[in-house]
């Protein structure tokens, strides 16, 4: 024993008797792990817990011996299996711990648990945003990721009925279970993704729409223009003498188009050319009409199919808001703000402008 006294143990080694149930004689705590050897070699086992007392400000341990018997009497089999019982228990204990799913299918609650893990708020705080339809905290992020991964309402009801379980759910489920008293959850949701995205798509298709309304403004009143397109009726009926579409009143904007194409017999001139000569000699006022249709240029560069697909997309969901807005239901919850802040007063500044050019595209 006396030959233990004043050996210096690593805390790993000091950790590994711990376990073992073995206590060390009055030694200092340090860095030097060679006693290792020493206890073995000295072949006793010291089966009662060590009495720790902090000694000095640099925290140095020292132990108190209590001795039992040779290493050759006891069991040392017996000790090992004592460490790898502690450690199965230890395992059966963590497994414990891991709560199994009892409505999302695996794939499901994974992904939620990414976004919860990802935005780190409380779950309470999350419905209270949503509920109050708090704009300094609402992000168009944390919206989209909780649209797509949101349970299915059929799950949401599902776990609402396991609330009193609430402490036993995993995590994932028990957001779900917050997220279930909210009313009209998936609707709410896309009509706050709406309302956060809304100034983007209407700045994104606002060029267009500006371009497209000033350069229709500009026809409209553009007397030079005006004149063109009479002269450009009077030659198509001197043209269409004798049959039956002469004397029209009218004719497409898009025949417009086809006047280089209108070529003489001989094949050398076009009827553009010749009306250009006639302009030249004799209505030289109607050549100023290109600086009075300033935005025709910008203007022609538009789709209008695509300009059209995204005024039609936008005025849907501007119904669809609408209709959720008439027909939510009323609750009692203060925290509840959804018709007050969604009011569709925001929308009415373009909705005007939106469906005049929709019905023009549609033209």
């Amino acid at each position: 024993m006396n030959g233990l006294q004043g050996c210096k143990f690593s805390s790993k080694v000091l950790d590994e008797c711990f376990e073992l149930g073995i206590v060390l004689p009055g030694v200092e705590v340090e860095t030097i792990d060679v006693v290792a050897q020493t206890m073995l070699a000295s072949k006793w086992y010291f089966n009662e817990w060590a009495t720790v007392v902090v000694v000095n400000e640099l925290s140095r341990i020292k132990m108190r011996l209590v001795v039992s018997q040779p290493l050759e009497e006891c069991n040392l089999e017996r000790a090992k299996k004592t460490v790898e019982e502690s450690e199965e228990k230890k395992a059966v204990q963590s497994k414990k711990r891991i709560k199994e799913l009892r409505i999302l299918d695996g794939k499901s609650a994974q992904n939620l648990s990414i976004f919860l893990g990802s935005f780190r708020l409380p779950y309470e705080e999350i419905k209270n945003i949503i509920l109050e339809v708090d704009e300094e905290k609402l992000s168009e992020s944390l919206i989209q990721n909780l649209v797509k991964n949101l349970p299915e309402q059929k799950e949401l009801n599902a776990l609402a009925e396991l609330k009193d379980e609430y402490n036993d759910l995993a995590e994932p489920e028990q957001f779900g279970v917050v997220m279930s008293s909210v009313k009209m959850l998936r609707s709410r949701l896309n009509g706050i993704l709406f309302k956060l995205t809304f100034e983007e798509h209407v700045n994104n298709i606002k060029p267009d729409i500006m371009a497209v309304t000033l350069a229709c403004e500009e026809m409209k009143k553009s007397e030079s223009f005006s004149k063109l397109l009479e002269l450009v009726l009077f030659l198509g009926n001197y043209m269409n003498s004798g049959s039956r579409n002469a004397q029209s009143l009218g004719f497409n904007i898009s025949f417009l188009c086809k006047i280089r194409d209108t070529k003489s017999t001989d094949q050398k001139t076009t009827l553009l050319h010749f009306l250009a000569e006639i302009c030249e000699e004799n209505y030289r006022d109607i050549l100023k009409f290109p600086d009075e249709l300033q935005h025709v240029e910008s203007a022609s560069k538009v789709s209008a199919q695509t300009l059209k697909s995204n005024l039609d997309s936008m005025n849907n969901q501007i119904q669809r808001l609408e209709n959720d807005i008439e027909n939510f239901p009323k609750t009692q919850d203060e925290h509840d703000k959804f018709v007050e802040k969604m009011s569709i007063s925001f929308l009415h500044v373009f909705v005007g402008d939106l469906s005049a050019l929709i019905v023009w595209l549609s033209i």
